[in-house]
């Protein structure tokens, strides 16, 4: 036999697969975020390294800023141009440049150039064939009176710093310099930090400057290995990454890469540490959270298998079994009490057979005392042998049914009239008193048995209206709750309600007829408007349905009065048909004192099955949070009391201001018990049916897996 699993564990083993789901479904955008987080940071410092090495390169070229400066007013220079001799220019340049100190300072040379790229003149003179700079490119920068830095190349691939700055004939001048004093300077900007090595890469990957030569291998290959920026590697235990910046000329082509490899050790284990913490402390909820559930889910269940030992014990004949649960008010409690009214009603039926076996032993007796009477009449030898006849038939009672001791009897009337033909008055007269004793107990018999069919059809219609309250323990939206009170074995009145997605459907009767008639009648009404309702009509389109059935085929000229109301539970919304009914009540929370308490009017149609053409409309109201709907019978205002006082509605109306705040169990209990009270002991003479709904609010959500029939069949 295949174990089965208990039911707490697999409600613990789905809640931690939707934990565990959910888990995941927040750790990938955390996981996105983090990366683009740390794209945004490599971004930065990229950003950062650009902006440190401009500041470098800026520092390192204002002496070249000043000497650019001072050659735009000096008087050779500027004759010289006006002349338009380049060798003139040239001659003015080199004049100018050389008072220039030596050492990392020392300049390289002085260009005019025009504004379209073309060398005019060059402190090289004949040697310089090319400008120091490039103009031409699409990324070309705009030189006008001010002057801007670049790192320049030559065709052997050495770089330079040039200095280039607008003249006021319209032409550049460009001072250069060697790049190699603006690295060093760079260098022991960053020299206070750990690890921090800085690397100058040409065009083909070559390495042109480094102030850590032997870290150039390791950054080398993961650069060759991914090719992008930022790099991580390891090296000597230490976690090292490497940002870029490129370095760009006059014409804003790249000519060289700068890298700087820094260590990022710390910043990797405080990563590394926070994400082992917030993993163990996720850890820790989740395994706490399953352990609570389980122990919850544990006391929460273990009643039920108390009342399925005792259902099992009922099975088997012993009716005597009682669940050992303390008093509940959940649904595990309305289990328990369900269980103790199955139970009783075994013992009921256990008894009423007891009782008709008894009844049918004592309707024999009595036939056969009848019969020992009635052979007084006879001769000897008849009446010994019917006497032993009876004997016989007393024997074997346990075995026989009455049609052995009507065979008797008819064999005895046979006797009767053959033989003592002369006594005929007589015995015409003891048949007349047998057979009055015979109807008197045959009227009895089926007065038994209509007492019994009508507390079975008691006990079918009760429990055919909804009785598990709350109905929809998982919808928060709403509370719920009703009762009927019958006036007769069977009543006359019926509520139903049921839930359509995110519709409440409510729904109240009052047949003109009680007792089996109006039950049946009723019992159909709420079938024809509950299918209709199912299958998407409106509360007046199901109306307008069930009343054309009931009125075509009405031979007993009966009605009922019906209301209906559906309440959207994501708007508030509701919409009611009333046929012929009391108009319900409407309470809302805190206002019922000062006015707040209003009748559903507005949809007043006729009783259905008067008439088959009759015609029933909708109506429309917002239903704000906390406010209760009030639907009953005319059995609430029309109970009366010994001096022929009705309960009427100002009654009723006081009773609701005064409960507005209680829940629907307990407004439905206090209208129930404010009537019985007026009524003084007097006989109810009709039934009393209330139904309350209190709307808490919508909560943005649907529930698609109710049943559109859930309500119907509840017990």
């Amino acid at each position: 036999m295949r174990r089965t699993v208990p039911l707490r564990v697999r409600i613990v083993i789905i809640f931690g697969l939707a934990a565990l789901t959910m888990m995941a479904a927040v750790a990938v955008p955390l996981s996105v975020v983090q990366d683009y987080t740390q794209a945004t940071l490599s971004e930065q410092r990229q950003n950062l390294l650009g902006l440190a090495w401009f500041n470098a390169l800026t520092d390192h070229a204002k002496p070249y800023q000043v000497l650019a400066a001072r050659l735009m007013l000096d008087p050779a220079l500027a004759a010289a141009m006006a002349q338009g001799d380049p060798a003139a220019v040239s001659r003015a340049l080199r004049t100018a440049g050389q008072p220039w100190p030596g050492g990392d300072q020392a300049l390289q040379r002085l260009d005019v150039i025009t504004a379209d790229g073309r060398l005019v003149a060059s402190s090289a003179g004949l040697a310089a064939e090319a400008p120091m700079v490039n103009t031409r490119g699409s990324g070309a920068r705009t030189v006008q009176s001010r002057w801007v830095v670049s790192v320049e190349d030559d065709p052997t691939g050495a770089l330079f710093l040039v200095v280039t700055s607008a003249m006021p004939n319209g032409n550049l001048l460009a001072v250069s310099t060697a790049l190699e004093p603006a690295l060093r300077a760079f260098d022991e900007a960053g020299a206070g930090t750990a690890l921090r090595s800085v690397f100058l890469i040409g065009h083909h990957s070559e390495l042109l400057h480094a102030t850590d030569p032997t870290a150039w291998p390791a950054v080398a290959a993961a650069h060759a290995k991914d090719g992008s920026f930022p790099l991580v590697l390891e090296r000597d235990g230490h976690i090292l990454d490497a940002v870029s910046a490129p370095l760009l000329n006059l014409a804003g082509t790249q000519v060289a890469t700068l890298m700087v490899l820094s260590d990022a050790t710390a910043a990797s284990q405080r990563r590394s540490l926070i994400l082992l913490l917030t993993g163990s402390a996720a850890a820790a909820v989740f395994a706490a959270l399953l352990l609570g559930l389980y122990g919850f889910a544990r006391v929460a269940l273990e009643p039920l298998a108390e009342m399925a030992r005792v259902i099992r014990a009922m099975a088997a004949g012993d009716a005597m079994a009682v669940a050992d649960l303390p008093e509940r008010r959940d649904e595990v409690g309305a289990l328990a009490r369900a269980v103790e009214v199955f139970r009783r009603d075994i013992l009921a039926l256990a008894r009423v057979r007891i009782a008709d076996t008894l009844r049918r032993a004592q309707q024999q007796a009595l036939i056969r005392q009848e019969m020992q009477s009635l052979s007084a009449v006879l001769e000897e030898a008849e009446r010994e042998s019917l006497l032993a006849e009876l004997q016989t038939i007393e024997a074997t009672g346990g075995e026989q049914d009455g049609t052995a001791l009507a065979a008797a009897f008819r064999q005895m009337a046979a006797r009767v009239t053959a033989q003592h033909a002369r006594l005929a008055d007589l015995l015409a007269q003891r048949t007349r008193d047998l057979d009055v004793v015979r109807d008197a107990l045959t009227e009895r018999a089926q007065l038994f048995r209509l007492r019994e069919e009508l507390d079975v059809a008691r006990r079918l219609q009760m429990g055919s209206l909804p009785a598990v309250f709350p109905p929809f323990p998982e919808r928060t939206e709403f509370d719920l709750f009703a009762a009927m009170v019958p006036a007769k074995e069977v009543g006359g009145d019926f509520y139903d309600f049921a839930l359509l997605g995110d519709r409440l459907v409510l729904m109240i009767g009052d047949a003109s007829g009680k007792g089996v008639s109006g039950a049946i009648f009723v019992a159909t009404t709420r079938v024809l408007l509950r299918s209709a309702m199912v299958h998407g009509a409106s509360p007046a389109q199901a109306l307008a349905t069930a009343n054309v059935t009931l009125a075509v085929d009405n031979p007993t000229m009966m009605f009922t009065t019906a209301f209906i109301a559906v309440l959207d539970l994501a708007t508030g919304l509701l919409t009611y048909a009333n046929a012929g009914h009391n108009p319900p009540y409407l309470s809302a929370p805190g206002s019922a004192s000062s006015g707040g308490l209003q009748t559903l009017a507005g949809s007043d149609g006729i009783a259905l099955g008067v008439l088959d053409e009759a015609e029933y409309e909708d109506a429309t109201l917002h239903v704000a949070a906390g406010a209760s709907l009030v639907l009953f019978t005319d059995g609430v205002t029309e109970a009366n009391r010994p001096d022929y006082a009705l309960y009427g509605e100002t009654r009723l109306e006081d009773v609701l201001q005064g409960l507005e705040l209680e829940s629907p169990e307990d407004l439905v209990a206090g209208i129930q018990d404010a009537v019985q009270r007026f009524a003084d002991g007097e006989e109810q003479a009709d039934d009393i049916t209330v139904l309350v709904a209190r709307f808490r609010g919508p909560t943005g959500g649907t529930n698609a897996g109710v049943s559109p029939l859930t309500g119907m069949f509840q017990k």
